[in-house]
């Protein structure tokens, strides 16, 4: 299974649609900051949180900046991602699926494409602040 290192990096535009401004440093933002909210979720999750048998979405995923970073936890877990971006949705769903896996385009009203309940955590990084 790929670590997030081996996963490729997003086309520029797709990395710059998740509200990073396309300059020289742009891929290396986009890792640091997936890096960073990873970072966050695993924080508020505590030491006690285990991935073992989990189900997760990150719901307004773009083109995948967090979810990359959980490629590892995607051995023993379930991730998916939800967007209103097609293009970002297929991009994830071309170069990330597997270890991710899969990812919706959703649409900007419920109901998501998932059952009620069936996830355990649903991540939701910058996507309220748009």
């Amino acid at each position: 299974m790929a670590e997030p290192s081996e996963l490729p990096l997003p086309p520029r535009e797709l990395m710059s649609g998740v509200g990073l401004d396309p300059d020289d440093r742009l891929e290396i933002a986009y890792l640091l900051i997936g890096e960073d909210l990873k970072a966050r979720v695993m924080g508020l999750l505590g030491p006690d949180w285990s991935w073992e048998g989990r189900r997760a979405l990150d719901f307004g995923c773009g083109s995948g900046r967090l979810l990359r970073q959980f490629a590892e936890e995607a051995r023993v877990a379930e991730f998916h991602g939800s967007d209103l971006d097609e293009r970002m949705v297929s991009w994830v769903r071309e170069n990330l699926c597997p270890p991710i896996a899969g990812a919706e385009v959703n649409r900007e009203r419920p109901p998501l494409a998932y059952p009620d309940g069936h996830f355990d955590l649903v991540m939701a990084a910058s996507v309220f602040t748009h």
